[in-house]
């Protein structure tokens, strides 16, 4: 019977310390698409301060491009730009990137580019392909990827927005 005991409130704890880890995991989801909604459209600029390497981090900001996948994929240049022929092998490093593909930089490109038919998939249907996209390392910002070349591919035109990293780091960006 102790062992019984035992094994139950093993059990019981372990499910009480999931449903809180889930909880807060929805608390921040929910806080980081309300403040994406209440900034929809809008300019904004973050607090940032450099350290003595001239990195720069940002700090009291809820919505920033060096927070989690979510925050990453919400984030865009308020100014678009064209997307030139030499641009498309950074849209699909960001791709390759995201989903989480490991290698040599062009083989990268190359893996990505041969999953368009996929991404243009995903990016069409998010909602009925989640259980696909969703096993992408950074989920987020592959789905946000997706969109965007989707976007690309269906209009020559189309001027990107879209927060393309060098490295998952972002340290590019600290370095700018």
């Amino acid at each position: 019977e102790i062992d019984i005991r035992a094994e139950y409130w093993t059990d019981h704890y372990d499910l009480v310390n999931q449903q809180r880890s889930i909880e807060g995991k929805w608390r921040s989801f929910y806080r980081t698409v309300k403040k994406a909604n209440e900034l929809k459209g809008k300019t904004f600029y973050h607090r940032a301060f450099c350290d003595y390497r001239g990195r720069v981090y940002l700090s009291d900001s809820v919505l920033n491009y060096q927070g989690g996948d979510l925050q990453r994929a919400l984030i865009e240049f308020d100014i678009a730009k064209e997307i030139r022929d030499g641009d498309w092998k950074f849209l699909w490093m960001q791709a390759a990137n995201t989903w989480g593909l490991k290698g040599k930089w062009e083989e990268r490109v190359d893996e990505a580019k041969r999953k368009q038919d996929d991404i243009v998939r995903f990016a069409n249907d998010p909602v009925e392909t989640y259980d696909e996209w969703s096993e992408a390392g950074d989920k987020w910002q592959f789905l946000r990827a997706c969109i965007e070349i989707k976007d690309a591919i269906n209009n020559p035109d189309h001027q990107s927005h879209l927060i393309c990293e060098l490295d998952q780091s972002t340290s590019c960006l600290q370095h700018m």
